[in-house]
């Protein structure tokens, strides 16, 4: 702009340098010519030069403009460009923090998997042929159920045939044996007095011991005989 701007000044110098030439060399060539004339002719010279110099301003001044508009359009293209390039830097950006998030997933994802293939040990499936010849099949004991009739208990009934749940039970029924064979023998009569006698004698008991079991603690008596 300053170069044109100079460039104008020159010529518009020169030109008035021309014509002031003209004017003077016209002036010393016509002395004989009026000056009302000369004044007329230099006013109009002086009128024409400002038309001149004004049409060259206008057009600078249009030419300014036309500068000034596509400057400015090529500012508005400019920034849009500058938009666009942050758009696909900001795209680019989120593309890759989406790649370097699915990258971290997949790598959390194959340590956890490492992880488990580490911890986690096949069972061995044993079927008959994986089985040792040297390895005995051990026998597992029968449940023997315990204190569910007379027989199964820590020790054997006794000869009363049967389990009270306390010692003073067992020993009630001995003495409910002695007092029905005593009342038999008193009952039989003069006559089987002999009998009844030998079978007081074998049948009512004349001692005991009781004893307890060690699992369900039920008591059991055995009877003494003559």
């Amino acid at each position: 702009m300053k170069r044109r701007i100079l460039l104008i000044i020159t010529i518009l110098l020169i030109v008035s340098i021309v014509i002031i030439g003209t004017i003077y060399l016209i002036s010393y060539r016509n002395k004989s010519i009026a000056t009302s004339d000369n004044e007329k002719n230099i006013n109009l010279i002086l009128e024409d030069n400002i038309n001149m110099i004004t049409d060259k301003e206008g057009q600078t001044d249009e030419f300014e403009n036309t500068n000034d508009n596509v400057i400015i359009g090529a500012t508005e293209k400019i920034d849009e460009v500058n938009t666009e390039i942050a758009e696909i830097q900001n795209n680019t950006k989120s593309e890759k923090s989406n790649n370097n998030v699915t990258n971290v997933k997949k790598q959390e994802i194959n340590q956890e998997k490492k992880q488990t293939s580490t911890s986690v040990t096949p069972t061995p499936i044993v079927t008959p042929q994986n089985i040792p010849a040297s390895t005995e099949t051990k026998n597992e004991e029968p449940k023997v159920d315990r204190c569910t009739n007379i027989h199964n208990h820590f020790l054997d009934v006794g000869n009363s045939g049967k389990w009270f749940n306390s010692k003073n039970d067992a020993i009630a029924y001995y003495n409910q044996q002695t007092k029905y064979w005593s009342d038999y023998l008193d009952n039989c009569g003069e006559e089987n007095e002999d009998a009844a006698w030998e079978e007081y004698k074998k049948k009512c008991p004349s001692g005991y011991e009781v004893y307890s079991c060690l699992y369900c603690n039920r008591w059991t008596i055995n009877f003494y005989y003559r």
